[in-house]
This record gives structure tokens, sequence and C-alpha cells, in this order.
């Protein structure tokens, strides 16, 4: 968040435009009438208590909340794209300080492959922006084609290789790519039975998988076969489970929202 709305002038019934986006509430209405020709306007009451519901909101966000779990590092794990649940993208880990990093060393290297597998004209409109994360003791990440490895992450070997079969002549909204892998566990039951533990993710052509994160194997019991086309899928109905799939993001383009 560029700037809490927390931290705004607020006073004597007048606010100044803080950037761009403010400046365009205002001109569609949002937030008030102009008062001035230098950045100031007057709110109503009603927009007063607007901005009063933001401003508290705001700092509900930017306050950690009681409930937090500490950065610690038994937490380390890295099991999500952003570390953990909430997204810090920190591991709190001391093997590596200053006095011994000039003295790392290449453990392993392991190659996808893709390189000598797809054509020039797709490895041209591809680029490889993923972030591997911890799943069921394996280090799971996705190829820009759409291909899910799990390597062990002491040694570097291949586990398995799920692949979707990415159909080469779908249109791409934009380029070849995956950001990473997502998963989700089953709070009862057998921890080693098939799907207790799932690797979610969507590929390019639009479809949201799920694969059993210890064998590599489409999930049976979700969507068609591990699968769900996302072009066609129907709404979910009350007391279903929801997935936020999220498959791309077009860039340079002008609106209100955040860039992705």
């Amino acid at each position: 968040m560029e700037k809490c709305w927390a931290e705004k002038l607020i006073s004597e019934g007048a606010i100044r435009f803080a950037n761009l986006r403010e400046y365009r509430n205002w001109k569609n209405g949002v937030l008030g009438d102009k008062n001035d020709g230098e950045g100031m306007y007057t709110l109503t009451e009603r927009k007063k208590r607007f901005l009063t519901a933001i401003a508290l909101l705001c700092l509900l966000l930017c306050t950690p909340l009681a409930g937090q779990p500490p950065a610690t590092a038994s937490r380390s794990a890295w099991d999500a794209w952003g570390g953990d649940a909430w997204g810090r993208r920190y591991a709190p880990v001391d093997q590596i300080t200053p006095d011994n990093v000039s003295r790392l060393e290449v453990a392993w290297e392991y190659s996808t492959g893709e390189l000598t597998r797809r054509s020039a004209g797709m490895l041209a409109n591809s680029t490889a922006e993923t972030t591997p994360i911890l799943v069921s003791g394996s280090l799971v990440s996705c190829t820009p084609f759409g291909r899910v490895i799990a390597l062990d992450p002491v040694t570097g070997a291949e586990r398995w290789v799920f692949d979707p079969g990415i159909d080469a002549d779908f249109q791409l909204p934009n380029q070849y790519i995956c950001r990473g892998v997502a998963q989700w566990r089953a709070r009862i039951g057998d921890a080693d039975a098939l799907c207790a533990t799932r690797v979610i993710y969507t590929t390019v052509d639009m479809r949201l998988f799920a694969i059993d994160a210890r064998r590599g194997l489409p999930c049976p019991e979700f969507g068609e076969g591990g699968v769900v086309r996302l072009q066609s899928a129907a709404p979910p109905r009350r007391g279903e489970t929801r997935l936020a799939a999220y498959g791309h993001q077009r860039h340079n383009r002008r609106g209100l929202h955040d860039s992705g």
C-alpha cells in the first residue's frame, strides 16, 4: 500500500490530494467537490464518514494482528508463495551470516529441459519467474509451460514431474509463464492418503489443477480427473470450498487498479 489513508491530512473539512489515484477518485465524484485550484476540496458529512471508515480499515490492515504467528525459526519452511500465509517473504534463519556468505558453494543444479523441449517461438514468448515452495518435504516449482517439478531440497534429485500438456495453439493473453504454485492440506484423515496434500496451480490455457503432493498425480475428486477448465467453470454453490485462481495480469494498462 503506497500510502495509508490514515496518514492523510484530514482537518477542518479539507484534504489534499496525496497521489494521482486520489485525484481520479475526486474527478469521478467519489470524494467531494473541489474547493480551490490548489488540490484542496471540501468534504460532505457523508464523505467524511466514508474517509473515516477507510482510515480505520487501513489502521487494521497496517497493524499486526494479535494472533499473527511470530517469525521464529520453526516457521521458516517457505511453504507458501510469499514465504508464509502472511506473505512476509522472510525466513528467520541464521546459518548464513556476513562472516560465511563469501564461502558459500553451489550445492546442486537442476535443468528443466524446456530449452530442448519447446520450439524457438514458444521460448521467445516465455519468461521464468517462479518462486519454489516446500510441499510435503519436496521443493516444488513450475516451468513457464506449466510443468510442475518436485525436487529433493537437499540433493536436487527429481522426485516427480507433472506435465499438463499445454495447448500450443491456445491464443495467449500475454506470455508463457508460471510464477509458482500453492498447496492445500486436508485437516482430517490420513496425511499419507492420496491428495491429502495437494499442489494447486493454473496454466496459461485457463486450467486449474490439483495434484497429489507426494506422487505428482492428478486428484481424481477435483473437477474432472484433477482439472477444472476455468472458461466453462460453474460458480460455486453454498457450502463448497472456493479457490481464488489468478492466471495472469495485463501490464501497462490504464486504470484505477494496482498493477500486477
